[in-house]
């Protein structure tokens, strides 16, 4: 015959203290996953895939949290697009194209350091995000070192890195709910404002070698001309002469319109 199985009160409650702990332990163990999880997964949003930058999703991240902790914040705001990563894609390839926005983020994590976070907003576009006073000057000039030195020791093409860049300082404006958008557009303001002068620039560059080669041709033809007694075999040399000064008047008046002499528009790069 079966012996009869007693069960104690004493049995019973320590088995519901087993099962208790039991329960405890998984429970610990679920909260562990989700936070885990959670964690993983806000590491693969608020980090860019391809150059490990932080992502325009932890941009924004941050944002919320300056907005929610509602103190006075000096912020600098550093704006920066990649040029011709459009034509190095299409000349060399998307693999070169990779290397060189990867080599962005490195030059801009070299100049940074660890006093601002950089982001990559998407193509082209990166950010960098600085809290509290900041000298914006020196920190581009640093770049630039940085970019020059990628160029130098890294780069195997023959198209050299290169961005555009502009920046907005100012104190957080917690009255206006759309200040983020603020820093983005008053940034971008500025780089455009860079570019045009820099094209500006270019232009005149361009003006002034046009300008000396057509000194220059002048000059040879007064000489066999004014100067110089004309050729019994070239008895044009007066009528080149004319040709020139005619060929220097309308170079003057391209330099006081707002094209160059090719006609171009130096603020637009297009033909009218």
């Amino acid at each position: 015959d079966a012996l009869p199985i007693y069960v104690t009160n004493q049995n019973f409650i320590k088995y519901e203290l087993y099962i208790g702990i039991i329960g405890i332990v998984v429970i610990a163990l679920e909260v562990l996953c989700i936070r885990k999880l959670v964690s993983l997964y806000k590491d693969l949003a608020f980090r860019d895939v391809l150059t490990k930058a932080y992502s325009r999703a932890k941009l924004e991240d941050v944002f919320d949290k300056i907005e929610d902790k509602k103190k006075v914040t000096d912020v600098t705001y550093f704006l920066f697009d990649m040029n011709y990563l459009k034509q190095i894609n299409d000349g060399y390839g998307h693999k070169t194209g990779d290397d060189f926005i990867i080599g962005m983020t490195q030059c801009l994590k070299r100049a940074f350091g660890n006093k601002a976070n950089i982001y990559r907003l998407g193509g082209d576009e990166f950010v960098a995000l600085y809290t509290g006073p900041i000298d914006a000057d020196s920190y581009l000039d640093n770049i630039e070192d940085a970019v020059d030195y990628w160029n130098d020791r890294i780069n195997r093409t023959n198209v050299k890195l290169s961005f555009a860049k502009g920046y907005f300082q100012g104190i957080w404006d917690y009255s206006d709910p759309l200040f983020r958008d603020t820093l983005y557009t008053e940034a971008d303001n500025m780089m455009y404002e860079e570019a045009r002068k820099e094209q500006e620039r270019e232009y005149e560059r361009i003006h002034d070698e046009q300008r000396k080669v057509l000194l220059e041709s002048m000059h040879d033809s007064a000489k066999k001309t004014v100067f110089g007694k004309p050729k019994k075999d070239d008895p044009d040399s007066a009528k080149k002469l004319l040709v020139s000064l005619m060929m220097l008047g309308q170079f003057a008046q391209n330099l006081e319109d707002t094209g160059d002499i090719y006609g171009r528009d130096p603020l637009k790069g297009t033909k009218e």
